[in-house]
């Protein structure tokens, strides 16, 4: 649902009135099927363009930044374009010279997410196809978005441009997408962040069920971070708890990023109520700054780490920039409690997606769940889904039962995996499932615990990478192994790390080790920050430190008196 309109039906809640609430609802679900219809090519209310497999809009009555014209196309239940074909770029390239008086045209591409890689935003797809003009891209820190440029008589060309410029656009659906727009419904976005060009860009927190995006590639106002969250199928952050708050308070401090971030907290609604706008849910915990909140048209919710003192809270007007924190709820299934020895959390019914967290005992034992039966092959537990997933999801669903995707070391285990998919009554030929393989940047590919794969049983002419993303592995039915673009959606094997009723220690948990140095120093280049870092891990155990030698200019001396 549009942002806007999601305030209009939250708003009607706060105060109470179901009845417009309800109303309301009605409205914008004819809104919205009344765009469906408007943006199909019986409608004649957008003047659309038939090229080859697609239909676009062209954006040419009014200019918009990057983002306007996303929302705008989302709007209207259609994408910006993607231009994935010389074909589909030479048609785009007739029609501009020939039917409008525009230069410049945005399009869905743009390196906002890391800086270097150039992605399709709508899908989460890598750019492919270029048709970049001569010297171009030329701007890698500040130009940060994809144009179309028109040289009439050449043709059209990819250029890099200030997301902030205002362009023309042009919008697409393509005459196979059913429900216009892609945005939110696609699955490639938790597949992006396991794509080994993106992946070493990126440091996603993991934490209690969620991971969390650092937006620093730019600065953004309130309503801009919330719709990035969005085209990246994630949440402006919202803080439900004291750990929750400490935990991203560590990440910042300990990584040496910036120190002011906007969350999904605001007062918009009524001006008294703060909300997390992400879910629709009343601000409960909270952690202001000393004297915070302070001003009645300070509207939305600002995080400001402070290394010493914590993640603390402040309220500052909506159209200020400042970066930004995403969040995604990695829980996919309900998780059942261990049974046996140590602290248990029960679960209780869960707020927007805010799960209950479960503390998992290397020693505990996991109620049956028909999604994820449990067999016992030489005294290790293995679970054989009957659900799919992406490679992405099924492992954290394999976490959730303090277990991990599959690891195959040699032919013995190979066969052990292939008699257990014949036993599950899921082995058909489209019946395949994901192991815990990944590729990385360097080529190699890699269990979940950074062990490198030697043993290999690949299908005749795999790993082939045939559309350029397969970067996870899967396993057929018979026991050959093949690359696969990891948002693909496939059942897959869980094991535990350890033998059933065995006598083992628990593995023991990576250390993060943080030292701050606070020094000074008067000399002219004194605000110098070093950081150091040491990284190892050895069958599951490690430690990871960080020393930060902070030299900052020294306080000046306060005689004696």
């Amino acid at each position: 649902m549009h942002f806007f309109n999601y305030l209009l039906v939250f708003s009607a809640y706060l105060y109470g009135n179901l009845e417009a609430a309800t109303s309301s609802r009605k409205k914008i679900k004819n809104r919205v099927e009344g765009w469906e219809n408007a943006s199909s090519n019986e409608s004649s209310l957008i003047p659309l363009v038939n090229l080859g497999g697609k239909s676009y809009y062209f954006g040419i009555y009014f200019t918009a930044t990057y983002l306007e014209a996303d929302q705008f196309c989302r709007d209207i239940n259609m994408d910006l374009v993607r231009v994935q074909t010389s074909e589909e770029n030479d048609k785009l390239y007739k029609y501009v010279q020939e039917q409008t008086k525009q230069d410049h045209f945005w399009t869905a591409g743009s390196k906002l997410l890391d800086k270097k890689n150039w992605i399709w935003m709508t899908t989460g797809e890598i750019i492919d196809y270029t048709n970049w003009g001569s010297g171009q891209p030329d701007n890698p820190n500040t130009e940060l978005c994809l144009e179309l440029w028109l040289f009439k008589g050449k043709g059209l060309y990819f250029n890099d441009r200030d997301c902030n410029v205002k362009f023309p656009f042009i919008c697409e659906k393509n005459k196979h997408q059913q429900n216009g727009s892609s945005h939110g419904s696609n699955s490639n976005w938790p597949a992006v962040f396991q794509n080994p060009s993106v992946s070493p860009n990126i440091n996603l927190l993991h934490f209690e069920g969620k991971s969390y995006y650092f937006g620093t590639n730019f600065k953004a106002t309130y309503l801009q971070a919330f719709q990035f969250c969005e085209i990246i199928n994630m949440k402006l952050v919202s803080i439900t708890s004291d750990a929750e708050n400490s935990r991203i308070h560590k990440y910042l401090r300990d990584t040496g990023v910036v120190d002011s971030f906007w969350s999904s907290g605001s007062k918009a609604i009524d001006g008294k109520t703060w909300v997390w706008l992400s879910y629709g849910i009343k601000v409960e915990y909270t952690h202001w700054l000393s004297g915070q909140p302070d001003n009645v048209n300070e509207q939305c919710l600002e995080l400001v780490q402070k290394k010493e003192e914590g993640l603390l809270w402040n309220d500052l007007t909506c159209t200020n920039l400042l970066y930004f924190i995403c969040e995604r709820n990695d829980r996919i299934i309900p998780l059942l409690p261990p049974l046996g020895p140590g602290p248990v959390t029960q679960p209780t019914a869960p707020v927007a997606s805010h799960t209950t967290t479960v503390e998992v005992h290397p020693t505990a034992q996991y109620p049956e769940n028909p999604s994820l039966p449990i067999t016992v092959v030489g005294g290790k537990p293995y679970r054989v889904s009957q659900i799919s997933a992406s490679q992405g999801n099924a492992s954290q669903i394999c976490e959730q039962y303090g277990m991990e995707l599959v690891s195959i070391e040699d032919k013995k285990k190979n066969d052990i995996v292939t008699n257990l998919i014949k036993q599950s009554g899921k082995s058909g030929a489209e019946d395949n499932y994901w192991t815990s393989a990944n590729k990385q940047s360097d080529g190699k590919w890699v269990w979940w615990d950074n062990q490198l794969v030697t043993y290999t049983n690949w299908a005749k002419g795999e790993p082939n990478n045939a559309d350029k993303r397969e970067f996870c592995l899967e396993l057929y039915p018979d026991g050959q192994w093949n690359d696969l673009a990891c948002e693909r959606e496939f059942y897959f094997i869980c094991e535990s790390p350890f033998k059933e009723n065995s006598h083992h220690c628990a593995s023991q948990p990576v250390i993060n080790v943080y030292v701050n140095n606070n020094q000074c120093s008067n000399a002219k280049n004194a605000t110098v920050t070093e950081v150091k870092k040491v990284a190892t891990s050895k069958d599951g155990e490690g430690y990871n430190v960080e020393i930060n030698n902070n030299i900052e200019t020294c306080p000046k001396a306060v005689p004696h008196k």
